[in-house]
């Protein structure tokens, strides 16, 4: 059985981020496509809600980015696909490495404690460059669901065979 997330309710809050999110089992069936769409009790799928989310904030850049003398209508937009695929790789780079450096992976150095909100606040980062990466390569949530659960089939599979 698959989860697909049947509602969802965001609150933010600028030093910490909360969802509470209630999921129900369902029939793999849904993988067909019906956890993209909108149920009848006026929810829907997480995902699709975090894309439209991201399609916003490019709407704001696009619409803010001259006035407030950012970087993105006139350079970023003006890349090839390739190349804003490439910037997107190195933002995802450069955020994953923002948290490593929450974690204590520096052996020689003195232990510190982690801060959890802020290791979450630098994923979240990673995943807004991951979404506008699937973005770019014109992939819908669906693709994203097929695309993963063929390849974590494939990695299941490869463990089993001593990969």
């Amino acid at each position: 059985m698959l989860t697909c997330i049947l509602s969802l309710d965001i609150n933010y809050d600028k030093d910490k981020f909360s969802a509470d999110i209630i999921t129900s089992r369902v029939e793999p069936r849904m993988i067909s496509g019906d956890c993209n769409s909108k149920n009848d009790d006026n929810s829907q799928d997480m995902l699709e809600y975090l894309f439209r989310k991201q399609n916003e904030l490019h709407r704001t850049l696009a619409t803010h980015s001259q006035s407030n003398g950012s970087q993105y209508s006139k350079k970023f937009l003006s890349l090839s696909k390739e190349e804003r695929l490439s910037a997107l790789c190195t933002a995802i780079i450069h955020e994953a490495v923002e948290l490593q450096r929450l974690t204590n992976w520096k052996w020689w150095k003195k232990t510190v404690e982690f801060d959890k909100n802020h290791a979450t606040e630098e994923l979240i980062d990673i995943w807004h460059f991951v979404i506008d990466a699937s973005i770019e390569l014109e992939m819908t949530p669906y693709d994203i669901l097929t695309a993963y659960i063929a390849k974590n089939q494939i990695n299941r599979d490869r463990q089993k065979n001593g990969y």
